[in-house]
């Protein structure tokens, strides 16, 4: 068997070293201040204005189903017949692309993330109440999901903006 030859120069270094990084290309470690231009801002504030009306729209429509189980229920409907709550993120994001048209005719304005944030923070927000009230929650107990106003905290995925009410320095401000 033959001995592969010793590698010299460049190839002794092989894999290379991983490259260093700047700040400038957003290094976790270095916190970066957005400086958004006011149109900037203005995208900024209707993005989270679209993705709390989906929020609305699919708390909205988990009440109204709701509310038609109990319905059903006083009428000794048994439980196999009772109408669907589909409150996962799968399910709010499939009957949210049937009834976008309708429900929202301007959706096609932002970033489907804006969408997608607001339906999130609904699933997530429903599996929390649920597992509170099942006693499978660690932690105080929480209760149902309320409707969003525009005065409230927002936050959007993948980092596109982020809004705190009651806080000293936003990280960008919308107002």
């Amino acid at each position: 068997m033959v001995a592969a030859p010793r590698r010299t120069g460049r190839d002794a270094r092989w894999p290379p070293p991983p490259k260093a990084r700047s700040p400038s290309e957003g290094d976790a470690g270095v916190p970066l201040r957005p400086d958004p231009t006011p149109g900037q801002v203005a995208a900024l504030a209707s993005h989270c204005g679209a993705a709390r009306f989906a929020f609305n729209w699919g708390l909205a429509r988990i009440k109204a189903a709701l509310s038609q189980r109990e319905t059903e229920k006083s009428y000794g409907v048994p439980g196999e017949h009772l109408t669907e709550v589909a409150w996962s993120l799968y399910g709010l994001r499939r009957a949210w692309n049937t009834a976008k048209n309708t429900a929202a005719p301007w959706w096609a304005e932002h970033s489907k993330e804006a969408y997608t944030t607001g339906l999130d923070n609904l699933a997530r927000a429903l599996k929390n109440w649920a597992a509170s009230r099942n006693g499978t929650r660690k932690g105080p107990k929480i209760g149902f999901p309320r409707f969003r106003s525009k005065h409230r905290t927002i936050f959007l995925q993948n980092h596109v903006a982020r809004r705190q009410a009651r806080r000293r320095r936003p990280l960008v401000s919308l107002q």
